[in-house]
């Protein structure tokens, strides 16, 4: 069986077992779940949306992020703790996936 069909019957079990779920991370694109779950290590997801309702008007898109200076991001994310690896982290991730999304 190839990867991509156990990934898919995993997904599929998981569907039907928490056919209800609802992540509690709010975004709208794939680029700020990415940053909202980066942002959720050791933190609430409440306090993340707190934090990524005026962030992700500020960073509007994923290049945004890639280009962000790190100083201006902590400050922005400060509240979310460890903000100085998370913040390395978010841009390290947005310069990789920056073509991704």
């Amino acid at each position: 069986m190839k990867k991509t069909e156990i990934v898919k019957n995993i997904y599929d079990v998981f569907c039907s077992v928490y056919e209800d779920a609802k992540c509690s991370l709010d975004y709208t694109w794939d680029y700020e779940l990415l940053i909202a779950v980066m942002l959720s290590a050791q933190c609430t997801d409440a306090r993340v949306n707190i934090v990524t309702r005026d962030l992700f008007k500020k960073y509007t898109s994923l290049e945004m992020f890639a280009n962000a200076d790190l100083f201006e991001l902590e400050t922005c994310i400060k509240s979310c703790g460890f903000y100085h690896s998370k913040a390395k982290n978010i841009i390290a991730a947005a310069k990789k996936n920056n073509k991704r999304f």
